[in-house]
């Protein structure tokens, strides 16, 4: 390999990878599969047991996938390789959009979180230990 040439087999085998479309469908299933489940419910609120399996399961999906993926990793490097490349920048925009959507959609959770009264944040995080 040449020095300054970036391997990035790890993530996808090229720009043309067909796992890129899997993974891209395996994040959105995931990414909505936590927005169905916590978006109309407001037990997290006010149960600590049940807002811990609710941070917990934020977490993992944060960790696992996040808002763009394997795919937003790859292509924000791939366009930092070639800078001028246009079909490399229309996939990199593309995926952010994609991302941006489930950030808009999810965002719900956080903003719910952040107007728990503080007393009571502070008694969840007394119990959560």
């Amino acid at each position: 390999m040449k020095q300054g040439i970036w391997n990035l087999t790890r993530l996808f085998e090229s720009d043309n990878d067909p796992r890129i479309e899997e993974k891209r469908n395996l994040l959105e299933q995931k990414s909505y599969a936590f927005i169905n489940t916590w978006k109309d419910r407001k037990d997290y609120l006010e149960d600590p047991d049940v807002l811990r399996r609710a941070l917990d399961e934020y977490e993992a999906w944060n960790r696992d996938y996040g808002t763009d993926g394997d795919e937003g990793y790859y292509f924000m490097l791939r366009s930092q390789q070639d800078q001028i490349d246009p079909a490399l920048k229309a996939r990199y925009n593309k995926i952010e959009e994609f991302g941006h959507k489930i950030q808009n959609d999810i965002q719900f959770f956080y903003l719910t979180i952040g107007n728990i009264p503080r007393r009571s944040r502070n008694n969840s995080l007394n119990i959560m230990g």
